[in-house]
């Protein structure tokens, strides 16, 4: 710089000489610009220098060293104004004036602008340009420490050190070269000579703070930590909020290797991340810390900002946060995250070590996105030389086993050709009960009788032999099921079983399908007998018990069996006290057969009994010569049970009570009402033959004629041939020739469309063709039987025709036969039959109040079982759900979980885990679900649905991680259930829009804070 300032000094004596010299003509205008340019230039005042210049510029001609001196302040004062054309100028000055002795100097001063201006790229350029050997020592050195500089600047760090080198023995620039040089070998990764040319610095305190942060990062390199935490809080005694950031990571991440976990937690927690963001590393390192002190809620925290990651550090994530979560028992979260780990290849031993969590997981709490078993093999597959391999093939089978999937189980030991051990075999049993409960009986019986006939394991045995007999007996082999009944009984282990305890019960039944009452009373008997028997069972034995008794006409017996069930009053109370009533009738106690059923219908409002106590009381009463009482009992039932089968019969027995009273013309009206309403029923002929009977005696025979002529009763006059061809065609169908059966009643009702037998014809008909499964044939026939009167075959015709109409789903048709059924069934089982179908019927039909309606009938019907009630409560709660009834959904859903099993129990689950969500039980629900993954993992849609309650259980526990992270893989697996995937993206959308708010708010404030600590300084 004193280079220059002497120069232009020089330069302005020199043009006051020469105006001075000049005569006052001579004196003229440019001069004077001149003049005025160079003195405000030398202010430091540009732009009005640069238009002075400008103006001489344009006016010198002659005068060449005015017209150089010019252009040369034309030039820098262009550049120093900032002028677009500045550089161009300077260019121009150099190749209009090659020897001038102002370019080295333009090219000084340009580059010092430009230097002094932090422009060091420009600053470079002409700093270039300059010829140094025209430059005395001191303006040399600082031409050097420029361009070392403006090397620096522009990244050219072994270009700088060329010019740094020299300076550091330089008398003005020694400690800056030094600096420098040592900077650059400190990013050069030179860190021997970085040093050695920092210690040169020691007691410099300009670069003192500057050379103790370089010292750090060097030690931090060479990992030594212990010197890197002692430099560095010292330099954060001494630091400015700014910078108390970096060396904060560096410190931290000192006492991380360190294994000083708390104090890396304070200091990583002071850095702020680059641009205010922390990366994978940077939350990775919090995260473990937190880990290493068992502060697992705080490193969940940090792990879960990785959640995006597919790199190593992500991979570590995944497998600590997994860790985490297992401390706090948060197994399903543990799961997601060591699977998540485990598909990720960087580290292979972190990748085994999660695959195998990930399976022991898998098997302790069930998998929602695939099965336990499935992930066990993977693992066994993929890592076959593991030590854990072993540990996980014997998790396989149980969990195929733990979650009812013994089909799967079967399938496994046929895929690996294991030896048929024990365990084979009794999978094989659990596999046949299985079926059995699903009603798949021929299925079932496969599987059974694998398990009963093998001899390795004999309690195996004995539960299979007494399950096939079971089987056998619903699909009425009677015989095959009491040989294996027979057979279970003789087994040694069969003792052990809990099946052996209703051994004498189920043998009763059989005995009691064969007829053999002799046998099925001892064996009904001996269950009564036991003191281990179940009270349902135990009342039913006392209900087969009398039958077996009355059957035999052994009515005292009889009483006293059914007197015990009238005594429990409880299923089947009404049957067991019409039984004995009739079974007084059959001991000549007439008077009590009279007496107990007087007040039946009172006694017992809801039996399906009442028309049958009616008609049998109006018996008694005929029989005790209580005519009147006798015609007021029929005429109650007549006009109370409009469907009763013992209609035609009462009407009947009042026209025999008026020809016995010599009340004739009252008899004769009560015989044509019978061949009026029922002209099919066999009460008909008995009504025309009685009819003649009362004509003939009160010699009316001639009325008789006339009233047959009238109804058109052709038939009887045929009556010889019809009976012969419709016995011909009734023994084919008792013999079981089926198919000739059919052809043999089509040509009988061809030649008697009206004929005595034509209502049974058209029913055995359709029973045949129902048993040859030709359906389509036998509903019209079917349809034929309901359209007539009612008769002993409207009930059987009406559960067939529904059954039809059932398996082709057709409910619309269905339910008026449906409720027919229901009023007119005579059998309690066809009521429950009917009620039960309707319930589905109306759900069906989106008619939710009915399908409550209904359920709650089935629900009161104390012939349902078990499995029935809980389906009645799972459309109680369906139908709730559909109406926004929650309260009465939840008290349903609780009630199906208790006995539910399959696809029920998980539904029931489902709406469990659903409503502890919707009262913020959120850890409960979760583990709701557990067991719904871990039980029920067969049944996908409600695993499936339970995800997403998880999910949403996961937003309201803060950890939006677990929550997208299930989402992403319902997304990704639940293709085939459209409704649950567009469900999932739903809610992972929404999570992701709060997030980035979130995210948007923080970075704001985070700027907000950087904002003010800058302004601080």
């Amino acid at each position: 710089m004193q280079f220059t300032k002497i120069f232009t000094s020089l330069l302005t004596l020199f043009f006051c000489v020469l105006a001075n010299s000049q005569k006052s003509d001579k004196f003229s205008q440019p001069n004077f610009e001149f003049q005025r340019g160079l003195d405000l230039y030398n202010k430091e005042i540009y732009e009005a220098a640069f238009d002075a210049f400008s103006r001489v510029s344009k006016e010198v001609t002659s005068d060449k060293n005015l017209a150089e001196s010019c252009d040369y302040y034309l030039a820098l004062t262009a550049i120093k104004s900032e002028k677009n054309n500045g550089e161009a100028l300077l260019f121009e000055f150099a190749e209009n004036y090659p020897s001038s002795n102002y370019t080295n100097n333009a090219y000084l001063e340009a580059g010092n602008y430009y230097y002094n201006h932090r422009k060091p790229a420009k600053s470079l350029k002409w700093f270039q340009k300059v010829s140094p050997e025209h430059l005395n020592t001191k303006e040399e050195d600082t031409y050097n420490f420029k361009m070392g500089y403006a090397y620096f600047s522009n990244k050219k760090y072994t270009e700088a050190k060329q010019y740094f080198l020299p300076l550091t023995r330089s008398k003005y620039y020694t400690p800056e070269a030094n600096y420098y040089y040592g900077y650059i070998s400190y990013l050069q990764g030179d860190y021997s000579t970085a040093i050695q040319y920092f210690d040169k610095l020691e007691g410099n305190k300009r670069y003192e703070k500057d050379i103790l942060y370089y010292r750090m990062n060097i030690e931090f390199q060479n990992k030594n930590f212990e010197k890197v935490v002692i430099i560095g809080e010292e330099l954060l005694k001494v630091s400015t909020k700014k910078e108390v950031s970096e060396i904060s990571k560096i410190v931290g991440e000192s006492y991380f290797y360190l294994e000083q976990y708390d104090q890396a937690i304070v200091h990583l927690n002071n850095y702020k991340g680059r641009k205010n963001r922390l990366s994978h590393e940077d939350h990775y390192f919090l995260g473990y810390s937190y880990y290493k002190i068992k502060d697992y809620e705080n490193a969940i925290l940090r792990f879960n900002r990785i959640s995006k990651g597919k790199d190593e550090v992500a991979q570590n994530a995944y497998y600590h946060l997994g860790a985490c979560y297992l401390e706090l028992n948060k197994k399903p979260e543990a799961l997601n995250a060591f699977k998540n780990s485990s598909e990720l290849n960087f580290n292979e031993e972190i990748k085994e070590d999660a695959a195998y969590n990930y399976a022991k997981l898998s098997y302790e709490i069930g998998n929602p996105y695939k099965s336990s078993a499935v992930v066990l093999q993977e693992y066994v597959e993929n890592y076959t030389t593991s030590l854990n391999s072993r540990e996980i093939n014997k998790l396989i089978i149980d969990t195929y086993i733990s979650s009812r999937d013994f089909e799967g189980a079967l399938g496994y030991y046929t895929k690996r050709d294991l030896t048929k051990d024990k365990l084979y075999y009794e999978i094989s049993m659990y596999r046949g009960m299985q079926l059995f409960q699903y009603s798949k009986y021929q299925d079932a019986l496969l599987f059974l009788k694998r398990a009963s006939s093998q001899v390795i394991a004999s309690d195996i045995q004995a539960k299979s032999m007494f399950w096939r007999a079971e089987t056998a007996y619903r699909l009425n082999d009677y015989k095959a099921a009491l040989n294996d009944f027979q057979r279970f009984q003789r087994l040694r282990a069969a003792k052990k079983t809990d099946e052996y305890n209703s051994i004498h019960y189920a043998l009763g039944y059989t005995y009691f399908k064969l007829k053999d009452y002799k046998r099925a009373k001892k064996s009904f008997t001996s269950y009564i007998k036991n003191k281990q028997s179940d009270a349902v069972k135990l009342n039913d034995s006392y209900v087969r018990l009398g039958d077996c008794n009355f059957i035999s006409k052994s009515y005292w017996e009889a009483i006293e069996a059914y007197n015990k069930v009238i005594a429990n009053n409880t299923i089947d109370a009404d049957y067991a006290e019409f039984q004995k009533a009739l079974s007084y009738g059959f001991v000549r106690k007439n008077d009590r057969k009279i007496e107990t059923l007087a007040d039946f219908d009172v006694t017992y409002p809801k039996s399906t009994y009442k028309d049958d106590a009616l008609y049998e009381l109006g018996n008694a009463q005929i029989k005790a010569k209580e005519n009147n009482a006798a015609i007021a009992s029929f005429d109650k039932l007549i006009d109370n049970y409009k469907n009763s089968l013992y209609i035609p019969k009462a009407i009947l027995k009042q026209g025999l009570i008026y020809f016995n009273q010599n009340n004739t013309d009252k008899s004769i009206e009560k015989y044509k009402s019978v061949v009026a309403k029922y002209p099919n029923a066999k009460e008909a002929q008995e009504a025309v033959q009685n009819a003649r009977q009362v004509y003939v005696d009160i010699d009316k025979v001639d009325e008789y004629a006339d009233w047959i002529r009238k109804i058109n009763y052709t038939k009887f006059s045929d009556i010889d041939l019809d009976n012969a061809m419709f016995e011909a065609a009734e023994k084919k169908y008792v013999n079981n020739e089926l198919l000739a059966s059919t052809h043999s009643f089509k040509k009988y009702l061809i030649n008697f469309p009206e004929g005595l037998h034509a209502l049974k014809a058209n029913f055995y008909s359709a029973q045949a063709y129902f048993s040859l499964e030709n359906t389509e044939k036998a509903l019209p026939k079917y349809l034929y039987v309901v359209s007539q009167n009612s008769s002993e075959y409207t009930e059987p015709s009406l559960v067939r025709l529904i059954q039809i109409y059932l398996d082709k789903e057709a409910w619309t048709d269905a339910i008026p036969y449906l409720e027919r059924l229901e009023v007119e069934a005579n059998f309690p089982q066809n009521i429950l039959f009917a009620q039960s179908n309707l319930m589905k019927a109306m759900f069906t039909q989106e008619k939710y109040t009915e399908t409550i309606a209904y359920a709650e009938k089935v629900l009161e019907n104390n012939k349902a079982d078990v499995q029935i009630k809980s389906d009645a409560t799972i459309f109680i709660a369906r139908s709730a759900i559909k109406l926004n009834d929650l309260p009465k959904a939840e008290k349903a859903y609780s009630e199906v979980t208790k006995d539910a099993k399959g696809a029920l129990k998980a539904e029931a689950l489902y709406y469990d885990a659903y409503f502890k969500n919707k009262a913020g039980s959120y850890d409960a629900s979760n583990e709701i679900i557990q067991e719904l993954a871990s039980k029920y993992a067969n049944h996908k849609y409600w695993g499936i649905k339970g995800l997403i309650v998880m999910a949403e259980n996961n937003i309201g526990l803060k950890d939006t991680f677990q929550a997208s992270y299930i989402l992403e893989n319902v997304i990704k697996n639940a293709g085939q259930y459209e409704d649950l995937m567009l469900e999932a993206q739903e809610i992972l959308d929404q999570i992701q829009s709060l997030e980035k708010l979130k995210n948007n708010s923080e970075k704001k404030t985070s700027d907000k804070k950087d904002t003010e600590v800058q302004t601080e300084f």
